[in-house]
């Protein structure tokens, strides 16, 4: 299904992302967020392996992180892949013709203390969602060292239980062994 149009020169990468978010069926997989000003990828390995390859002919998600940043896009801070840019709108497909790829020249037109704010906002992003992801292993390794000491508490019960079995076992056996030799010694 193809999204409305805009007159003027629009790259295609930016009409298939506009076009995705605009499928129906993508809904679940993909969608406008933050009234329309920003979207966001719900589910990543659907997105790889099913929305990538049918506009993009491939399945790479970083390739598709670089264009989004040729094209100005910003990570909204965070883990969830949340993407922004002020002119890529759901109600303003007129502004996508508005959107230019940037270049090695306005890069270096730049200001460097802007190139270095954007640098150290960028590594803040990242601290954060390290921190977050750390936060989350150190929560996992929690559960997992509690699951393996109740997993032990029952391997000892079990193996106490075996030990009561085995000497229970043992003691049958010697009884049914005196009683068969006192049978032996009565007939």
């Amino acid at each position: 299904m193809k999204s409305k149009r805009t007159s003027g020169c629009v790259n295609s990468f930016l009409v298939k992302i506009f076009d995705i978010l605009n499928n129906p069926n993508y809904q679940d997989i993909i969608k406008w967020v933050s009234q329309g000003k920003a979207f966001e990828i719900l589910n990543l390995p659907v997105f790889m392996n099913e929305v990538l390859p049918n506009y993009f002919k491939h399945k790479n998600f970083s390739s598709f992180i670089r264009q989004l940043n040729m094209y100005d896009f910003h990570k909204q801070p965070g883990e969830s892949y949340i993407f922004n840019h002020p002119l890529f709108t759901s109600d303003n497909p007129d502004q996508l013709s508005q959107i230019k790829r940037k270049n090695s020249s306005s890069k270096n037109d730049k200001n460097p203390n802007e190139e270095i704010l954007t640098k150290i906002r960028k590594l803040r992003e990242n601290n954060g969602v390290l921190e977050n992801t750390v936060e989350k292993l150190e929560n996992m390794y929690d559960e997992v060292t509690s699951f393996n000491q109740v997993l032990i508490s029952h391997l000892l019960k079990c193996q106490d239980r075996e030990q009561y079995l085995e000497e229970a076992l043992r003691l049958s056996m010697n009884y049914l062994k005196g009683v068969q030799e006192i049978k032996v010694k009565n007939t």
